[in-house]
């Protein structure tokens, strides 16, 4: 039996002796590698992007701001719609104009021309001058507006006479 506790206790004061002595024995090393300082450039900042292409038609990101910026020049509540709803209607609006173009579905200038003026009277009667206007929009000067409107006026005027295309299509049975 003497035998016995003599092994177990050399194995037990032999396993402290190892704890100790090994745990003892790791060395820290200290990274010789250096933090790299931290840039003084100025941060990098997205100006724009492209969202989504259709056609000959880019959606930038900036072109949702502006459609809520039109929407609530219009006068029309923009609190419920989401970017994303935002992007799948102009994604919409800009396939009906793309295939129109496809279509061969004509627009007239003139007809766009009467519709801008219209549009630029009541932006107009709504902000007072066109230099507010200008900035409302954040243009650099009224021709940049006027050809900014000119175009999304077109666009709608395409999607419009697509969609109806689509519409005088269908046959309506009971």
């Amino acid at each position: 039996i003497m035998k016995f506790i003599n092994n177990r206790l050399t194995l037990a004061v032999s396993a402290v002796f190892c704890c100790v002595f090994f745990t003892n024995a790791q060395e820290i090393i200290k990274d010789s590698v250096k933090p790299k300082p931290v840039s003084t450039a100025p941060k990098r900042i997205k100006v724009d992007g492209i969202i989504a292409v259709v056609g000959d038609y880019t959606i930038l990101d900036s072109d949702i701001d502006k459609t809520y910026l039109e929407l609530s020049s219009q006068g029309a509540s923009v609190k419920d719609i989401t970017r994303c709803q935002m992007l799948g209607k102009m994604l919409e609006d800009k396939l009906y104009a793309h295939h129109a173009i496809q279509d061969s579905i004509v627009v007239k200038d003139e007809e766009i021309k009467e519709k801008l003026n219209d549009q630029l009277a009541f932006i107009l009667e709504q902000l007072g001058t066109m230099d507010k206007a200008v900035q409302y929009f954040k243009k650099n000067n009224e021709d940049e507006l006027r050809t900014e409107l000119f175009e999304v006026i077109k666009t709608n005027k395409l999607t419009a006479e697509m969609q109806r295309k689509i519409v005088d299509e269908v046959e309506v049975t009971p």
